[in-house]
This record gives C-alpha cells, structure tokens and sequence, in this order.
C-alpha cells in the first residue's frame, strides 16, 4: 500500500491552458527581440546593396554624367567603405575612387570620438575641352548648364565660425592623375602620389597638409604644410605655413592653367617655388615668396608682404613684387603679332633683355578665404617689350619705331584707378631722325570695374573713365593701319602729327573732351562735353582742315558737295575747311549717330561739274573752273545731310540746291533751282540771247544716285514751259501765240521727257 501510494505521489502534475498561453507569449516576445535585434545590428549589411542603388537613381538624376557605386558597406560602429565610378555623358571613365567614412553613428552625432574621411583616387582622368570645360565639370553638371562654383565656397569663407564638434579629418590620396587639353595639342601632364589632408581638433586649429609628384626629368614635387589657429571669438587668427617646390616642370603648370605655351615660354622648363608665412593674421603675418629657374637662371620673381584677414598686403617701400623674366625669342611674337596690323614688325634689339616688373602698395583678397573684389590697391610699373621695339616700315627706308614701351597702373581705394602707357617715338625719314614722345592715361573705373574695390567712393558710376593721350610726334600711318585705308592719313598730315586727347572723370555736368590732331598741313579739333551717352559742342566745336589736293580733301568735298569734282592733282595748297556748330553724337545708337550745323568752306579750288550737270551748264566747251565756290551750309540729324535753299553759284550764275544726303547708303536726292540763262551754252544759244531771257525763270535740276555716281537729269516739259515763258516776253505776244501752237499748250498730251544723263 504504500509503494502505491509513492507511485501516485511522484507522477508529473498537468499544465493548465494559462501557463501554456503566458509561456508561448514569452518566447515569441523573446524571438521578435531577438529577431529585431539581429536585423538592426546587421541591417548595414543587409540594406547595403539596396542604399547604394536608391543613391545611384537619385544622383544621377542631377548630374549629365553618370555615377556608379560598386560596393557600398555600412556599419554601426565600424568604418564604413564605398567603391565609386564616375563617367562622363559619353560614357567615359572620369574618376575612380574608394572611400572610407566614419560610422553611422559618426555621421548622426551619436558618437563624437572622431570624424574621419580617406579617399583614395586610384584614376583620374581630366581632360579639357574645346570650349574650356573639363569632362568632370561636364559630368558634375545639370543639363550642360555651367556648375555655380561660389555656392560651394561660401561655407569656407574666412569670417566663417569654422567647423564644430568633434575632431575631424579628410586624407586624399591619389595613385595617378592625367591631364589633357584638347585646345592644346601636346603631352599630357601626369601627377602621381598625390597627398592632401585636412584635420581639426575640435575647432581650436586646422591643419593642412599636401604634396604631389610630377615625373619628368628632372622630377618634380611640391609638399606644404599649414597651421591655422583660431583665437576666441576672432576667428581664424593664426598661421604657420610653408610650401617648398622643386624643379617643377612648366610644360605641366601650363597645361593646367590653360596658358597655351605663354607660361613654358616665359619661366623656362622648370621652376623652385618658396613660400613661407607666419604670425598673427590679425596684425598681419609677414610673408615671403620667391620663384626662380631650377638650378638658377634669369627669371626670378620675389614678393614680400603681409597676410592680413585673408587679404595679400604690401604697404613698405621695401615691400611688394619683383619680377625679373627673360624674355623668349618668340614670345612677344606669339602674343603681339595677331593683335597687330599689316605692316608692323617686331624687332628684337637685345636677346638678352630682361621683362622687369615692379609692384607696390597693393592690397589683394585672397579667393575663397576673403569676400569681395579681387584687387583693393595695386601699383605696378613694368616694361612691357623690353629688348624689343615695334617698327613701321616704310619706303625709301624711312620707317617709325615704338621704343621702351612701359606701362604704370596704379589702383587705391579713396582714388580712381589709373594705367598709363608710354613709349619713346622715333620717326626716321631723309631728314634724319625726330624722337619724341607718347604718353597714353587711362583712369577711371571702366576698364577694371569687375576687379577693383571702392569703399571709398561710394555711388560711383561704373562707366567713369579718364583719358589723356600725349603723342607730340605720332606716324599718320598708325592712323592708316587701323582704320585700314593706306596712305589716307599719310597724304593729308604728313609723315608725323601731333596727337593731343583729354576725357577727364566726369562730374555732375558730365566731363569736357579736347581732342586736336594737328601737323603743318592739316588739322582737326574737336571739344565738347561727355554726359551719359552724348556728347555736345558748342559754335565750332568740331573744326577740320585738310588739303583739296589730297585724297582725303577730295573725298570730304565730294562728300558733302556732291554736284562738284575737285580736279585730281589740282590744289597746290588750296584748303577745305569744315565748321560744325552744335554737334552732337550719341553713342547710344548702334552705329553711332550725328547731329548738329555744318558750313564746308573752300579756297582757291579746280574743280568741275558732276555727271551730267557740266554738259548741260557748260555743252562742249567743258572746262575746269578755277573760281572759289560759295560756302555749303548744311545741317546733320539722324544720320542725313539736308540742304535747305543753300546758295550757289554754276556757271557764274546764282542757284539753290535742296534735298538730302544719306550718309549710310551715300544716295542722294538733290533739286538744283537754276535761272534759265545757265543754260545757254549747253543748248547752244547765243549768250547774248540768253541775258535777255526773263532773269526770274528758273529750270529745277534733279541729282539723284550717290554722291560718288551722281545722275543729273531735268524734266522737258518744265524746260519747254519755261523756255517757251522766257520767249513769250522776248518777242510780245504774237510771237507767243506762234510759239504756244509749236510747242503746245502744256498739257500731258503734248509729251515729254527727260534731258537726263547727258
């Protein structure tokens, strides 16, 4: 009985259908924890190749190029690396980059220990188009629009408050970078064992750190190191740097800075470059640079100042740019002969001349650390063609050289900028030779409005400008050359001028402008007021005088009198002179346009009758006349000239002209009013007979066509009715009945014609 009883006793007891319902809970609690632990400590891994694409789509839906990312592993804790591919729109390697980036938790602020980047470049392959644009640009850009490189630079902006938290650095490396410029044709330049790196330590300094090797023969590399040091509440305010380079070669410089040559052409195959700063920036850090030729040599180039809040300073008279270049046999060529006209040569006195440049007081902003302008003061003084002069030929061995060319430009913010050219003038010629002396002043802000800084001169128009021109003996030619009509100039001056031109700065008035070009043979004056667009003048404010028996005396005569033809080789020292009263020329217009009162005198001049106005006032005795014809009033708007009842005299016998002259197309539309006599001899009438005429009949003459190829005609039914008037009170009113039913009564049905073209 009791064996049975234990037996009973020990037997398990049955669950109850709670306790198997709160233990099938539990375990399926522990199993979601497990399971959503598990997917989160390994969702990196998971959602790796899922993330990669999903940024791949939304890159390259903002880029023309296309981005590829061949691996992508993220992680919690652990660093996490990437493996990238960058093509340009037509399918082209770019770029090919592996990278290493701080944890998840790095990046969301949850761990702070340290920020840490490494790329590591293996390829790079740049190259540069035909219009200036690299295949990366290129691939970085949106629909071929151009990329907005200041908005990238504005978080780096020296007055910044710079990074924050925690310690961070950027390491780039680079096995191999090539670059190549189609404009160019050439070698590529290759860069190898590229090192750069950025690290902060929590703000309080930044350290920056590089080099990069260039092969060659000699090989080359550039190493900097750099250590800036925030102060509280100011900012970046300390610096210690130092850049040293070795034999760098040009030909690669070149080729990356786009300079197509000039740069191999002026530093030589290679160059040693030193910098060295350091202080505080706030006082400013002093500052030292050289680049000379490798192993020594001509070129050298120092600069001395100061680095002060991300501006470059020179203020001591010891301080500023020196720059001694020998210059290449070909580089003045390259440079100078496509922006000059036929007939100039480039004469190099002295291969071993020496470019010298000289720069002081000169305050220049930094790019990227400094906002602004890019130059606040500069004065620089530089011999622009040193050894090297500029000579007109000429014939019978005459010529004309441009000596010494120089250049001053001076720029300071409580002034207006100022260049000055200037040049010694020989002219050679049988008499010998003449120096002198030419002086070109550019000031005001126009020519360098996108560069210079005014705080000073606030309100300024951008558009003011200065000139003066002092040129005491200046070649015609020059003027020949340019505007590209040979010996116009030449003829009608003489070998040599005097060039005079003074513009300066305007005021509230506007600023008054003196130009004289005078020799011993012609002249020209021209004053009035620059205000906006316009320029005015006064009675005579424009007055030229040049020879009848030069081309270009010719020219402005039967330009402005188109029914006369100077007799060529005829004038000896007969003059034109032409007088405009209230000129006015917009520059507004495109061209520009001319306005005002004109009088074109003449003296002693041979001329004769244009087209078919000497056959008809002369017949078959034409002749050249030797009488001084009347002045030409005229006046100038809008681009014609309008004769209104201007007094002349043809043949010896008073007239008036009106009508117009285009100036643009040369037509003319001119009515010569002339008394009935004037035609005596052209239709072979007794003089005598023609006195008696009436004195008040006159004949309107037509000279339409240009005013090089006028055509002169005259309606026959106004000459009949006038001559047929003159008779009637000649011989009584008999006559001039018979003479009514010979010639008409006038009407359309009696015919006509023209006496034209004769």
């Amino acid at each position: 009985m009791k064996s049975n009883d234990r037996t009973e006793q020990e037997a398990p007891r049955r669950r109850g259908c709670f306790g198997c319902l709160f233990t099938g809970l539990l375990g399926c609690v522990a199993f979601l924890v497990g399971s959503l632990t598990a997917a989160i400590l390994f969702a990196p891994q998971l959602l790796g190749d899922l993330v990669a694409a999903g940024l791949e789509r939304a890159v390259n839906r903002e880029i023309d190029g296309e981005l590829r990312i061949d691996t992508l592993e993220l992680a919690w804790t652990d660093r996490q690396r990437a493996d990238v591919l960058l093509l340009d729109p037509a399918g082209r390697e770019v770029l090919v980059v592996a990278a290493e980036l701080p944890s998840l938790f790095s990046l969301l602020g949850i761990d702070e220990s340290s920020a840490r980047f490494d790329l590591h470049v293996h390829r790079a392959e740049i190259v540069v188009g035909d219009d200036g644009i690299t295949n990366l640009e290129r691939s970085l850009a949106r629909d071929g629009a151009k990329l907005d490189y200041e908005g990238w630079t504005t978080d780096f902006r020296w007055d910044r408050s710079g990074l924050n938290g925690a310690p961070f650095r950027l390491r780039l490396h680079g096995d191999e970078l090539t670059w190549e410029d189609r404009r160019f044709p050439g070698p590529v330049a290759r860069f190898e064992n590229l090192e750069l790196t950025i690290a902060s330590e929590r703000s309080r300094s930044l350290l920056l750190t590089g080099s990069v090797e260039l092969p060659g023969e000699p090989a080359g590399r550039v190493a900097f190191h750099c250590v800036l040091d925030r102060a509280a509440g100011r900012g970046w305010s300390g610096i210690d740097a130092e850049l040293h380079g070795s034999a760098l070669p040009t030909a690669a410089l070149d080729l990356v800075a786009g300079a197509g040559g000039r740069l191999l052409a002026a530093l030589g195959p290679a160059i040693d470059v030193e910098l060295e700063v350091s202080g505080d920036m706030d006082e400013g850090a002093p500052l030292l640079a050289r680049v000379g030729h490798a192993g020594g040599g001509d070129m050298e180039v120092n600069l001395a100042g100061r680095l002060r809040r991300g501006v470059l300073t020179a203020e001591a008279d010891d301080a500023g740019l020196r720059a001694h270049l020998a210059v290449p046999e070909r580089l003045c060529e390259d440079l100078l002969l496509p922006l000059l006209p036929a007939g100039v040569e480039l004469r190099r006195e002295d291969p071993s001349a020496v470019w010298t440049v000289t720069a002081r007081r000169f305050a220049i902003p930094l790019p990227i650390v400094s906002e602004g302008p890019f130059i606040e003061g500069f004065a620089v003084d530089a011999k622009l063609l040193p050894g090297t002069d500029l000579r007109l030929v000429e014939a019978g061995g005459a010529y004309t050289e441009l000596q010494n060319l120089g250049a001053r430009l001076s720029i300071a913010p409580d002034t207006l900028p100022t260049l000055e050219l200037h040049a010694d003038v020989l002219v050679a010629d049988g008499d010998g030779q003449r120096p002198s002396r030419a002086f070109v002043a550019l000031e005001g802000w126009a020519f360098l409005d996108s560069l210079v800084a005014s705080p000073a001169a606030p309100g300024r128009q951008p558009s003011t400008m200065a000139i003066e021109v002092e040129a005491p003996v200046l070649p015609a030619r020059l003027f020949d050359l340019f505007l590209g009509r040979a010996g116009l100039f030449e003829e009608a001056f003489g070998p040599a001028l005097h060039l005079s031109l003074r513009l300066p700065a305007r005021n509230a008035e506007g600023a008054s402008l003196d130009l004289v070009v005078v020799s011993p043979q012609a002249s020209f004056q021209w004053h009035g007021v620059v205000a906006g667009g316009l320029v005015t003048s006064g009675p005579g404010g424009l007055r030229a005088r040049v020879p009848l028996g030069t081309e270009l005396g010719r020219l402005v005569a039967e330009r402005f009198v188109p029914w006369l033809r100077p007799v060529t080789g005829a004038g000896g020292d007969a003059m034109a002179e032409l007088i405009v009263d209230d000129l006015v020329v917009s520059t507004w217009d495109e061209p520009a346009t001319i306005s005002g009162r004109a009088r074109l005198d003449f003296e002693r001049l041979e001329y004769r009758y244009a087209g078919g106005l000497e056959s008809l006032v002369e017949g078959s005795s034409a002749r050249a006349r030797t009488d001084p014809p009347e002045p030409v009033a005229f006046t100038i708007a809008a681009g014609t000239v309008t004769y209104d009842g201007v007094a002349v005299a043809l043949g010896g016998r008073p007239c008036t002209v009106s009508g117009t002259l285009d100036l643009a197309t040369d037509r003319i539309d001119l009515e010569i009013l002339a008394p009935m006599g004037i035609f005596a001899r052209g239709i072979g009438l007794d003089p005598a007979v023609a006195d008696v005429l009436d004195p008040g009949l006159e004949v309107p003459i037509q000279i339409s066509g240009t005013a090089a190829e006028p055509r002169v005609s005259i309606g026959m039914q106004a000459f009949t009715s006038l001559l047929r008037g003159g008779l009637e009170g000649l011989l009584g009113s008999t006559g001039g009945r018979l003479l009514r039913h010979a010639f008409g009564d006038g009407s359309p049905e009696s015919g006509g014609g023209d006496v034209g073209d004769r």
